[in-house]
């Protein structure tokens, strides 16, 4: 079998370390793979739910890339049952299968998840998770047809160059959750092919390089800038 693909943006390990994050601050719910869809998909759009930040530009058109998610969160809730983080099937649901197995404190971007994720459970706990979920895909699926929004005009690059921050901060945030996973190997209950501690470093050592990556071409256009 060849190795998994080192897929460091929405790749499989980005979204499973986004999805035990929800489980755990839905504790102890059981969520359907519908229901983390949804979450999941807003919890980088904190500002979608009234929260006071997004880690990812609101651009118009976002609720487009819902359509795509599915897949991506069944592939990320199989990593989590076969790694031990989570319990459950298709039928009943599923659950973290404890509170506190994921650490915080470790990367900005993985303590806004959580601060998102907790803001959503308050207003589940306030009208229901049945009903709060059900009203935040219907505010989804109002959106999911804008198309996406042109191309902003950037002349100093200042907006590129926000995202590359935040493209820093995400590397970040998927370095520390990668040595989360390496750190619960021995919850394993079954085989996959990403629960393996040299696949892991791999993926940590390429999320590094991007993120010095990103740094330098920070660097770059703040010198652009200067020498103008």
């Amino acid at each position: 079998m060849n190795p998994p693909k080192l897929d460091l943006y929405n790749g499989l390990i980005e979204h499973a370390a986004r999805s035990i994050v929800l489980f755990e601050c839905f504790f102890p719910h059981r969520l359907s793979v519908e229901d983390i869809r949804v979450i999941e998909h807003l919890a980088v759009y904190g500002e979608d739910v009234g929260y006071k930040t997004s880690l990812q530009n609101r651009g118009e058109g976002r609720a487009g890339a819902f359509r795509f998610r599915e897949e991506m969160v069944r592939d990320a809730i199989a990593f989590l049952v076969a790694g031990g983080l989570v319990e459950g099937d298709e039928e009943g649901g599923y659950k973290a299968t404890a509170e506190d197995r994921w650490a915080y404190g470790l990367s900005d971007h993985g303590d806004e998840i959580f601060r998102v994720c907790c803001h959503m459970r308050a207003k589940a706990d306030e009208i229901g998770v049945r009903e709060y979920i059900a009203t935040l895909k219907a505010d989804i699926l109002a959106r999911v047809d804008e198309p996406l929004g042109g191309m902003s005009d950037d002349p100093e690059f200042r907006l590129y160059e926000e995202r590359l921050h935040k493209d820093v901060v995400r590397m970040e945030g998927l370095d520390m959750a990668i040595y989360q996973f390496k750190r619960n190997l021995g919850l394993k209950v079954s085989d996959h092919p990403c629960l393996d501690a040299d696949w892991l470093e791999s993926l940590s050592v390429a999320a590094e390089k991007e993120a010095a990556g990103c740094e330098r071409r920070i660097r770059e256009l703040q010198r652009m800038r200067s020498d103008a």
